[in-house]
């Protein structure tokens, strides 16, 4: 596959690749139908991670009074303590257990694929920005780039709710380079075999490899070895 486009046909085709795939190595997708009025049955992917985990700090609930301060930073350093984010700092990190929810859709807009997910508190309850933040990757936080042009939030278009997702805006541009590569390697690998396959990779399989990390997706090597 050349194209850095993905038609719906072989959305569909690679959809369920991806969902046979992943019932064999026991990931977790879904292949999900959705009629939206008039409109022709249309398809999408969900994953629920229920046990991704994020950092979090105990400084949410604790009021810095004079009593705590002694407490974190000792009687000796008291004094010195001038800003509350340096008390704050003798905070430990703690870890808080909460549920994604990951949804892959089609764009006929862009011709591509888009990544939906939402996050959870084990009580149900919504996740902060601040917290959902800890679930993007912290080399596209720490990047030069506005996070915000590439994950916001907005209505999902099956669903109806209000969903994060990784803006379509760049995918092709990137897609066009990684099918290259992948595309170089499997017919390096298959001349080295003598196996004369002629197999494109799989379109959607390599775009969640190279999206998914960016929201705490990871993608088993089970996806890679199956196509090989």
């Amino acid at each position: 596959m050349s194209s850095s486009y993905l038609p719906y046909q072989q959305f569909e085709s690679d959809a369920r690749e991806l969902v046979d795939i992943s019932a064999r190595i026991g990931d977790g997708w879904e292949l999900k139908t959705i009629k939206i009025c008039s409109e022709p049955e249309t398809i999408f992917l969900s994953k629920t991670i229920t046990n991704h985990t994020i950092d979090t700090a105990e400084k949410d609930s604790i009021e810095l009074t004079n009593d705590v301060l002694l407490d974190l930073v000792g009687p000796s350093e008291v004094e010195d303590v001038i800003d509350p984010a340096v008390a704050i700092s003798h905070l430990p990190t703690l870890q808080q257990t909460v549920c994604v929810e990951y949804h892959i859709v089609y764009s006929d807009s862009y011709e591509v694929p888009i990544l939906y997910f939402n996050a959870t508190q084990s009580n149900g309850q919504q996740l902060s920005l601040d917290d959902i933040w800890k679930i993007v990757s912290k080399d596209l936080i720490s990047s030069n780039t506005d996070r915000w042009s590439l994950v916001s939030q907005q209505e999902h278009p099956l669903l109806g709710r209000p969903f994060y997702h990784v803006h379509p805006c760049h995918t092709a541009k990137v897609m066009g380079k990684a099918l290259t590569v992948l595309s170089c390697e499997q017919h390096r690998s298959e001349t080295m075999s003598s196996n004369g396959g002629t197999n494109s990779p799989n379109y959607l399989i390599a775009w969640l490899s190279t999206f998914g990390p960016l929201v705490g997706l990871r993608v088993p090597l089970g996806f890679v070895r199956a196509e090989e």
